[in-house]
């Protein structure tokens, strides 16, 4: 009975775990000087996160990387501070997306709808689609 009620506990664990993963699955914009404007989009093929970016010309491109799971450290390092916020993050060695509260900030930079990405030029807010 143990074992059973053990083994119920981790899977509910392991379920909620990745329940934060893919609610970053979906399409997402950027502002810039004329309005909102799709950047990229995640997707789940298989057991794997994808990154597409948008082109100029309006079709979406494939990374070659697949998205992983960013750790607390991870976030740390690449925020240049303590990860002392609840988030969830994908990324590959060029990039990240990021879930985190609604109006949470770190320096100069704050998201007022929770979800942004870091880049090599820095963090720029999101808005999911």
């Amino acid at each position: 009975m143990q074992y059973i009620l053990l083994g119920a506990v981790l899977t509910t664990f392991m379920a909620s775990a990745h329940a934060g993963e893919a609610d970053l699955i979906g399409t997402y914009a950027a502002r810039d000087k004329t309005g909102l404007r799709e950047v990229v989009k995640i997707e789940r093929e298989g057991d794997a996160y994808v990154l597409f970016d948008k082109a100029r010309d309006g079709s979406w491109r494939k990374a070659k990387q697949p998205l992983v799971p960013v750790t607390k450290e991870q976030f740390g390092k690449m925020l240049k501070a303590p990860a002392d916020v609840p988030f969830d993050g994908l990324g590959n060695k060029g990039m990240a997306v990021f879930k985190v509260p609604q109006g949470w900030g770190q320096g100069k930079f704050k998201t007022d709808s929770g979800y942004f990405m870091v880049f090599a030029l820095g963090p720029i807010e999101l808005q999911k689609q």
